[in-house]
């Protein structure tokens, strides 16, 4: 990595770590390539990319997959509309947790708590190591007035995340 010097202060250098893109790469540019000479499918750029064009064209065919409407709807998740393919995702894959999560956020904004608690809760017994629907549902448990089940989630996430501060307030503004 490149030093440079640090203007406030003597004998201070930082280190560089940015990845800078090439000159001339347009939207669109393929700069991916198929592991070992392999050939990628649409479906794989679409996923890699991130090509909204492309998971549009592919979530409107009749085969579309989970992990493709996954991807669209974290797209659509800017302009809050991202949840009907989350559905759409999870009557074809029942226990996709990326699809669960999200969507348990869609189900407590729009005042279903009960729905969220239990999304997040299906996620959180899977997937204990993802910090995120941990802290939403003991987040929802506390609005729910649950502050026991809140208390026991956040000791849970503590135990794979013990540095994370906002589990560590939360847990002491319980107890």
């Amino acid at each position: 990595m490149p030093k440079g010097q640090f203007r406030e202060g003597e004998h201070v250098v930082y280190t560089d770590h940015s990845i800078a893109r090439k000159q001339g790469l347009g939207q669109g540019a393929r700069v991916l390539q198929a592991f070992r000479g392999m050939r990628a499918s649409e479906r794989d750029w679409a996923l890699a990319e991130r090509s909204l064009p492309l998971l549009e064209k592919l979530a409107a065919a009749p085969g579309a997959d989970a992990a493709v409407l996954v991807q669209l709807a974290q797209l659509y998740d800017a302009k809050g509309m991202g949840a009907p393919l989350y559905e759409r995702a999870l009557r074809l894959e029942p226990e996709h947790s990326t699809a669960q999560a999200n969507l348990g956020i869609y189900r407590m904004k729009a005042g279903r708590v009960q729905e969220a608690l239990r999304l997040w809760a299906g996620v959180f017994a899977r997937n204990p190591g993802m910090i995120g629907p941990g802290l939403n549902l003991a987040m929802g448990q506390i609005q729910a007035g649950d502050k026991a089940a809140a208390t026991g989630t956040l000791r849970r996430v503590l135990r794979f995340h013990p540095d994370s501060k906002q589990a560590r307030d939360l847990l002491s503004s319980l107890l």
